[in-house]
């Protein structure tokens, strides 16, 4: 019985930008309008003041340099026009540019190290299980999404992929034992026994006549494998006698 090994491809090592709908803030707060943009990892770049009469506007957005509902790749920063009363002949208010911060390396890291490593960078972590091809590099982190080195703004998610194997076995050996039994003893291992074989064969024992064993297992016993393989048995009977010359 041969055993049929599956390679995993690897994963890209960066993933493509998100595209978002840019919200409608136009006739909200500032605060409010820069948060509602942050929720969705926009950031204003440039606020400028406008002069009003209107005392109800002051504080409010006029207008917002990418429309609502366009399509734009995040992390991004857009514009802003928001009222203002004031004194005549004073120079527009500039709100500096949002504080971004960059996401650290932790392809390679303990997943649960990568997690604590975000938190403390400004970040919030997001684990996701990844099948892995190596069993070296389970338990941590195989690629990130950002991807290091990305700016962006503070409590942004980072997903990190963990890398997860399948259980390594090892086989029982099962030559000589009635199927029965061994079939019990493939399966308290975490392995499948396959559909037995027989063969019938001569024996000079008296004793082994139309008594069936296991007389050939495929894969060897101690061979490692991955939890749920199939185990093949071949189940010998001995029909006739075979008497020594």
């Amino acid at each position: 019985m041969k055993l049929l090994v599956c390679s995993l491809a690897a994963f890209s090592a960066l993933a493509a930008a998100v595209a978002v709908s840019v919200p409608n803030v136009v006739g909200l707060g500032l605060n409010e309008a820069r948060a509602r943009l942050a929720a969705v990892q926009i950031g204003v770049g440039r606020a400028e003041s406008e002069i009003t009469s209107d005392r109800t506007l002051a504080g409010k957005v006029k207008s917002q340099s990418i429309p609502a509902g366009q399509k734009l790749q995040v992390p991004a920063t857009i514009n802003l026009v928001f009222y203002a009363s004031r004194a005549p002949g004073a120079t527009p208010v500039a709100v500096p540019p949002p504080h971004l911060i960059e996401a650290p390396d932790v392809v390679g890291t303990d997943g649960n190290v990568a997690l604590l490593l975000l938190e403390a960078r400004g970040f919030a972590g997001k684990r996701q299980e990844s099948p892995a091809s190596d069993s070296k590099q389970w338990g941590r982190v195989i690629r990130q999404d950002p991807p290091p080195g990305t700016k962006a703004l503070p409590k942004t998610v980072v997903t990190v992929f963990v890398a997860m194997g399948v259980r390594q076995l090892t086989v029982p050996n099962v030559v000589g034992m009635k199927p029965v039994d061994a079939m019990r003893v493939v399966r308290e291992a975490g392995l499948i026994p396959a559909s037995m074989v027989p063969q019938t064969v001569p024996t000079t024992d008296w004793n082994k006549v139309r008594i069936p064993t296991i007389g050939k297992q495929t894969p060897a016993a101690g061979a490692r494998v991955a939890e749920g393989t199939k185990v093949g048995l071949e189940s010998y009977v001995a029909d006739t006698v075979a008497v020594p010359t």
